[in-house]
């Protein structure tokens, strides 16, 4: 509905993601959701992620052979404007009776390529990506660091503000020029 919105997978200060139980045949498997990129949701003095109006959450599945698949799902989320309530579903299908929307192919392009890193084991000493350490020396290697991230674009410009941030709280200074 317009102006209602549901949540992302890390919906922010509120909210909760959609949850979702395959039960399936023995010939189907159906992977995780696929999460398009969110937008910010602001909701005063919250600040929470989630998609306005319309989403469609896309999946990849393997079929292991011809036989039609029996497909039932259990879902549970979240649906908001100035409260939320909480919904549930049971459907319960096959998958010759799914037809494709054409809407699924942009939905499906909206899913980033690359997930950002948890910053969880950023300090003083190094930034940890995709599982390995980056060792930072000085304030002068924090500059390269920073300067890369940005230039490769491995962090949107958002992320490189919080990064900056958290290098001023732990009293690294002078990162300004890569706001």
């Amino acid at each position: 509905q317009k102006n209602w919105h549901t949540y992302w997978k890390n919906p922010g200060d509120s909210g909760g993601p959609i949850k979702i139980v395959w039960k399936t045949s023995e010939n189907i498997s159906i992977g995780q959701i696929k999460w398009p990129t969110p937008e910010l949701i602001p909701y005063e003095p919250l600040m929470t992620y989630g998609y306005k109006d319309f989403v469609i959450f896309p999946f990849e599945y393997i079929k292991t052979f011809d036989e039609n698949a029996d497909i039932e799902l259990d879902l549970d989320f979240l649906i908001c404007d100035d409260v939320c309530i909480p919904e549930k579903a049971k459907i319960k299908t096959t998958l010759n009776n799914i037809k494709e929307d054409d809407q699924l192919i942009e939905w499906n392009n909206k899913v980033p390529t690359t997930v950002l890193p948890v910053l969880s084991n950023i300090n003083k000493d190094f930034l940890e990506y995709k599982g390995k350490k980056i060792k930072i020396i000085s304030l002068a290697k924090w500059e390269d660091v920073l300067y890369i991230l940005k230039l490769k674009k491995i962090f949107p410009k958002k992320e490189i503000k919080l990064i900056v941030n958290f290098l001023n709280s732990m009293g690294i200074k002078n990162l300004k020029s890569f706001l």
